[in-house]
C-alpha cells in the first residue's frame, strides 16, 4: 500500500449520478465481458525501488503504476512511441521514468504519496513532454478529488463499460482505489477484466466472481482480485489484498493516436453474446 492524499471525504460511498449500462434482454441468457492483456506485456517495477528525491520511501506506488503501463504502451506500439518520442528514453529504464515522474511530474511526497490530481495531471504532462500529440487521454474521477484542469477528466466515478472499452481498446490505464471514508489509497495498472454476468443482472454482484488482473507496484508483480458493487449504480469495489472492499475511485487511460480499434471494440457486449450462441457460458 502507499498513502494517497485524498480531499474526497465522505464523497467515496457517492453512489454514481446516471444509469449503469443498459444489458441486453431476451437475446441470450448471459452477457460474458472478458478482455485481457498479458501482464507480462507491462513493467515491473517495484515502488521501493522509486526514491523520491533520492530518498527511499514506500509511497511512490502512482509514478510507478504509471511507469509500468507506459513499458506496455511502449512495447505494444513501437511505431508511435519509438526515436524521440518514445516513452521510455534511449539508454533509461521503466524505473528510471517512475523516478522522474515522482521527482519532476507528480510531486509525490515520502509522507503522504501523490494527490489524486497530480496523478493523472503528471502521467499527462510527461507523456506531453516526452512524446508531444502521438497520445490520446481519458479518464474518470469521484467528484470531489480531481481539482486540475484537464477537459478529458470526467467528474463520475469510475464505471465498468468505462474501463472494458479502454481495455478492449487495448489502451493503458490505472485505477486508483480508496478505503472507503479513509483517505488512503493505492494505485494499480490494470490489465484485465471478465465478468459472467448469467443472470443479466443491473450490476457486479458478489456471487458472480468478476475478477481484474493487474500489476501491482507494490513488489511490481501481477495479482488478481474480486470486483463488485452494493446495488446498481454502485461505486466498483475490489477485496484487493484481502481487504473487505476498496473503493475504484478514479481511472485514468491513455492510448496511442491513432488509436488502436480491434473489432471487439465494436460491440462488448455483442461479442460476448456471439460466444453465447456458440456454446453455453462456462459456470463458477
Amino acid at each position: 500500500m502507499c498513502k494517497t492524499k485524498s480531499n474526497a471525504g465522505g464523497v467515496l460511498a457517492v453512489l454514481v449520478a446516471g444509469a449503469f449500462f443498459a444489458v441486453q434482454q431476451g437475446v441470450a441468457s448471459a452477457t460474458v465481458y472478458n478482455k485481457a492483456i498479458p501482464t507480462g506485456l507491462y513493467g515491473n517495477v517495484d515502488q521501493a525501488n522509486v526514491p523520491v528525491g533520492g530518498v527511499r520511501g514506500p509511497n511512490s506506488c502512482g509514478p510507478t503504476a504509471v511507469a509500468n503501463s507506459l513499458q506496455y504502451l511502449q512495447t505494444q506500439f513501437p511505431g508511435v512511441y519509438s526515436g524521440a518520442t518514445s516513452l521510455i528514453p534511449a539508454g533509461k529504464t521503466a524505473q528510471d521514468v517512475a523516478i522522474n515522474l515522482a521527482d519532476n511530474y507528480m510531486s509525490t511526497s515520502n509522507d503522504t504519496g501523490t494527490t489524486w490530481t497530480n496523478f493523472v495531471d503528471g502521467a499527462y504532462n510527461y507523456m506531453q513532454a516526452v512524446a508531444p500529440g502521438k497520445s490520446t487521454f481519458a479518464a474518470q474521477a469521484i467528484a470531489g478529488i480531481y481539482t486540475g484542469n484537464l477537459a478529458f477528466v470526467q467528474n463520475t466515478t469510475p464505471t465498468f463499460p468505462f474501463l472494458y472499452q479502454q481495455l478492449q481498446a487495448n489502451e493503458d490505464i490505472e485505477i486508483g482505489l480508496a478505503i472507503p471514508n479513509g483517505g488512503i489509497g493505492h494505485f494499480l495498472t490494470l490489465a484485465s477484466l471478465n465478468w459472467n454476468n448469467a443472470n443479466n443482472s443491473a450490476f457486479i454482484q458478489k456471487g458472480q466472481n468478476a475478477t481484474m488482473d493487474f500489476v501491482d507496484p507494490a513488489g511490481g508483480v501481477a495479482g488478481t482480485a474480486s470486483i463488485f458493487q452494493s446495488g446498481p449504480n454502485a461505486v466498483l469495489q475490489t477485496n484487493y489484498d484481502g481487504g473487505a472492499g476498496y473503493d475504484i475511485i478514479i481511472a485514468d487511460a491513455q492510448s496511442p493516436i491513432p488509436e488502436p480499434t480491434p473489432l471487439a471494440l465494436l460491440a462488448p457486449a455483442c461479442a460476448g453474446l456471439l460466444m453465447l450462441r456458440r456454446r453455453k457460458p462456462a459456470m463458477r
